[in-house]
């Protein structure tokens, strides 16, 4: 990374920050093995100016509170973990698998295929269970926001958000047949 400056000191020592101009820094990255520490980093930084901020947590109690006070991207090993796990036992062509609200819901990004149940109707038409959400579809690198008249094409990737509850439901709609083979 160009221009990249990585600060190895004290992350609450505020006269190490000014001493770098913090406020002309586009973002700051606090990534400690202390939570605390990297909550105070962020905090610091934004209170100096610094637009963006990216916070290492591991510990989820802290998830529901951290956008009340100011920590908005978070980086969560935890998560990440979770994350890749799901995108592998996942049915269906998953590209990447991300759980969020303290994983009660899941952004799944999958490519449609040949004889899922999701491809070559409309979306009024098919049965997406309650609690998911076709957020887009992306064809040939254009996204499409999608409404009931929308039809997923085979080869489309789509994006779909979905309760912890309606994951299961919302799998067997990317699931490939045995016809597909």
């Amino acid at each position: 990374m160009d221009n990249t400056v990585v600060l190895h000191g004290d992350g609450s020592d505020q006269k190490l920050f000014l001493e770098e101009n913090l406020n002309q820094i586009d973002a700051v990255i606090s990534v400690t093995d202390d939570d605390e520490t990297n909550v105070l980093v962020s905090l610091l930084a934004k209170n100096l100016g610094v637009k963006n901020t990216v916070t290492r947590i591991g510990k989820s109690s802290y998830y529901p509170f951290l956008s009340t006070i100011g920590i908005e991207k978070v980086v969560s090993p935890r998560l990440s973990a979770v994350s890749s796990i799901l995108r592998n036992v996942r049915q269906g062509k998953v590209l990447s698998d991300i759980s969020i609200f303290g994983e009660r819901g899941e952004f799944i990004q999958a490519v449609a295929l040949e004889t899922s149940d999701i491809t070559d109707q409309p979306l009024k038409d098919i049965a997406v269970p309650k609690g998911a959400l076709l957020v887009c579809i992306i064809r040939n690198g254009s996204i499409i926001i999608p409404s009931g008249e929308s039809v997923v094409t085979p080869g489309d990737q789509i994006i779909v958000f979905a309760v912890k509850q309606a994951v299961k439901k919302m799998e067997k709609l990317l699931t490939v047949k045995l016809e597909f083979f």
